[in-house]
């Protein structure tokens, strides 16, 4: 799953922060480097696409530059960024190719945050915490999904809270930056793991690229009824989905992932959240980078403000080739849930009144059968 959709989508992330020249020149350089190393033969199917991607990228600088009302300064910016897209996209389609990039072997643990994002009533809590696994070697993904629920010690702290709400009361008493820490920290407190990488995705972008791709195909395991779904301006709603495979458009599948009102209530929803990823990854990898790049550009310019994530851009195309070569009896995923005897929910008394929390069966903050049975399934 990660092998799921994680690299196929940092692979249009485009670090709009840093300066593109910069970015577009680091790009260049690893091209150059690779096509040094492996010289592809030089035939009528590589003399089409290179022409159509020059033609592609004269296309879009020239519609730029014959706009009206637009700075001269916010041409040559706007101008730099579809280079950097389309130089981005092009070594993408070569790596499809057999270049040979070489592999990294030393497993990798990347955090993947979901938040709801601007719009709703809780924007920053992280209602989706995974631990992703990558194990080049192998090679393997395990996906550990973290119950949003369980409670849990603040770090640099002596109070409790719930794990999804750490980055919030970071960013807030802070900056996100500080968040993101209380998040990593504890995540690998839990885990045993230590973590790499993270990526922080605004959940709405998921609604985004799954109607891009023209929606996915899930089963539904049982009827949904929910009727008290958040909806805006503080208000609820009916969200209602029958069993059997359906076929969900961006705003049913963002509903699926995130209501509640189930049976096992949370635990039911870390299944579908991965459900979704996995049926996502189909669409994405299915997306060819050439002759889908209208589309492909349009999820890149959605993604740059919608993900955060300090993972090397150099070796998003290494992990784009892994992705692809993963089979799908090698995605493993894993749920710290009552059925295994992990953790066991309980009712307690706060502030605001009573609420539902999830707890090690061990004990609160005690993590050591969580952390064996992680080593025993990598």
């Amino acid at each position: 799953m990660l092998t799921t959709c994680i690299f196929p989508l940092l692979l249009c992330y485009n670090y709009k922060k840093e300066k593109m020249d910069d970015r577009f020149s680091q790009i260049n350089k690893i091209f150059q480097e690779e096509l040094k190393k492996h010289p592809p033969k030089l035939n009528k199917k590589w003399v089409f696409l290179s022409f159509s991607i020059c033609f592609l990228i004269a296309s879009l600088c020239l519609s730029i530059i014959f706009r009206p009302n637009i700075s001269l300064i916010t041409r040559g910016e706007v101008i730099l960024k579809n280079i950097q897209t389309a130089g981005t996209v092009l070594k993408a389609a070569i790596i499809d190719a057999p270049l040979g990039i070489d592999l990294p072997r030393e497993p990798k643990n990347i955090l993947l945050l979901g938040a709801a994002g601007p719009g709703n009533d809780a924007p920053d809590l992280t209602d989706t915490i995974i631990l992703v696994r990558v194990d080049p070697g192998i090679p393997k993904v395990t996906l550990i999904s973290i119950p949003r629920d369980l409670w849990v010690k603040m770090p640099e702290s002596n109070d409790y809270t719930k794990i999804n709400s750490l980055y919030a009361k970071g960013k807030a008493a802070k900056n996100q930056d500080y968040g993101l820490w209380l998040v990593k920290q504890k995540a690998e407190e839990i885990t045993g793991q230590k973590i790499d990488y993270y990526v922080l995705v605004d959940l709405s972008v998921v609604k985004y690229i799954i109607d891009q791709q023209g929606g996915v195909n899930v089963l539904v395991k049982q009827d949904i009824h929910d009727p008290a779904y958040p909806g805006p301006n503080h208000s609820f709603q009916t969200f209602d989905l029958k069993a059997g495979w359906r076929y969900l458009n961006g705003e049913t599948a963002l509903k699926y992932i995130r209501t509640r009102n189930s049976l096992n209530g949370d635990f039911d929803r870390l299944e579908r959240q991965q459900q979704v990823i996995e049926a996502l990854k189909q669409k994405v990898f299915a997306t060819n980078p050439i002759w889908d790049l209208p589309k492909v550009i349009q999820i890149c310019n959605e993604l740059a403000s919608k993900v955060k994530t300090d993972f090397p851009m150099d070796d998003i195309p290494k992990y784009w080739q892994l992705a692809k070569k993963t089979p799908p009896e090698n995605v493993q995923n894993l749920y710290l849930e009552r059925k295994n005897n992990l953790v066991t929910t309980q009712t307690i008394q706060s502030a605001d009144g009573p609420i539902s929390i999830v707890k090690p069966v061990a004990g609160l903050e005690n993590y050591s059968a969580i952390q064996q049975f992680i080593e025993e399934n990598k």
